[in-house]
Parts: C-alpha cells; structure tokens; sequence
C-alpha cells in the first residue's frame, strides 16, 4: 500500500503554484519566497536607491539654482530702492527742467520693468520649488508631504510670510502666526538660507528656522489628519503690527 505524505505533497503544490514554500520550523514553521519574487525584490531595492541618488543630485542642484535667484531677486530690490530715490529727488527738487522731468519718466520706465523682471524671478522660484516638491512621488506615498501641522515657536511680532522660499521676499502685511498659534502647509522647499513651508492659507511662505539655522521658529506636530486641531489656536492671519491686536490678546 502506498505510503500519504502530507508534508510532500503540499510542498509540491506549493511549488507548483510558484508561491512561498513551509519548510520545517520549530513551531508553525518558516517560510522561504521563490527566488524569482526574491530577485524581483532585490531589483526593486537597487532601483529605489538609484532613485534617492539621482533625488539628492537634483535637490542640490536645485538649491544652488535657488541660492543664485535669490541674489538676483535682493540685486533687483536694490536697484529698486536706489530708482524710487532717484525719481523722488528729480520730482521734488526739479519740477521746473523739462530735461529732469524726461528723465524721471525714463527711470519710471526702467523701474516698471525692473518690477515686471522681479516679478517673473518670484514666479519662476515658486515654479522650481513645485518641481521640487513633485518629485517626492518617485520615493511612494509613504513619503508624501501631504497636509502637515506646523507650531510658531517665535513671540512678540511673531514670523512673518515671505512669497517666496527667500527671506527678503517678505510679505509685510504682518499677519504672519504667533507662538503658541498653529498653521496646516501643504508644501516645503528648500530656500537659499532655511528650508521653508508654504501654508494652504495662500499668504506665503513660512521659514522653519531663522537665516542662520540657530533658532527654530516652528515645530512640526505631523499630519493634518493626525492632530486634533482643536486642542490648537488656528492663526487667522490677523495683523499683529496693529496695536488692538496686542489690546485684543491682553483682554
């Protein structure tokens, strides 16, 4: 009479089916993957780490991009200033000369364009740190930034919004949060001094340390979906400069 192994034959229904294979173990047993899913494995590790390699070129690079922009755009704010001065001497103390008053109107020209020149810098800045921020999907959306919950950690006037990942780039309406307030960002970039978040108020941008990377100005509390928010104060971007700001908080 022909003798049943149990143990034999589910091996070798295992095997046909090309999934894993129990082999003897000290309790359930142990579990060994097919080499052709242990190689495929193996290629997906080698490939994800070329991925991260050719990430962190790009991300370099990008930051040395940034970091000449962001000279371009100071440069630019300079030569503004030094235009407003000049048109305001020329208007106030040469009203009479008709050649002052024609240059005025040149530098005028000049100054809208050194604008229109700034302006297109700012917009291509944000569009390099889009890419940027893009190219998280080649690491899988474990790594995606998502909504994250950041937490002021400055006081007094609090940090103020800039439009652009670059400290000079400030917005001054100073409706910027004040610790303990919170704010939800949905994207981070890394600008030429600090690495910066933009928050899904659409006022700007907000550095998570000062220029130096001395003082932390917020820290991360995690995921939208993962913090309750009403344990928080939401900033509401209101002006701090105002005086019945600070009146209100003393009330």
């Amino acid at each position: 009479m022909a003798t049943w192994s149990r143990t034999a034959d589910w091996g070798a229904e295992s095997h046909s089916k090309n999934t894993a294979v129990r082999v003897p173990g000290k309790e359930h047993g142990a579990y060994q993957l097919p080499p052709a899913t242990t190689r495929l494995l193996e290629a997906a590790h080698q490939e994800n780490a070329r991925l991260r390699g050719e990430l962190e070129v790009m991300s370099q690079q990008l930051s040395e991009s940034m970091s000449s922009r962001s000279k371009l755009i100071d440069d630019l704010y300079t030569e503004n200033d030094a235009l407003k001065v000049q048109i305001d001497r020329l208007t106030k103390g040469c009203e009479d000369s008709e050649h002052h008053r024609e240059e005025a109107r040149n530098l005028r020209k000049k100054l809208a364009a050194t604008q229109l020149n700034l302006s297109e810098t700012r917009q291509e800045l944000e569009a390099a740190s889009v890419v940027a921020s893009s190219q998280d999907d080649e690491l899988g959306p474990e790594c995606e930034f998502g909504r994250r919950v950041f937490q002021c950690l400055i006081d007094n006037k609090g940090v103020g919004y800039r439009f652009s990942p670059n400290f000079s780039d400030k917005n001054p309406d100073g409706c910027g949060p004040i610790t303990p307030q919170v704010i939800v960002a949905d994207k981070m970039a890394h600008g030429p001094h600090a690495i910066f978040v933009r928050c899904v108020s659409g006022r700007g941008w907000l550095p998570l340390t000062n220029q130096s990377g001395q003082t932390r100005c917020f820290e991360h509390l995690g995921r939208e979906e993962d913090v309750n928010l009403s344990h928080y104060e939401l900033s509401q971007g209101r002006n701090k400069l105002n005086g019945d700001w600070f009146q209100s908080k003393q009330s």
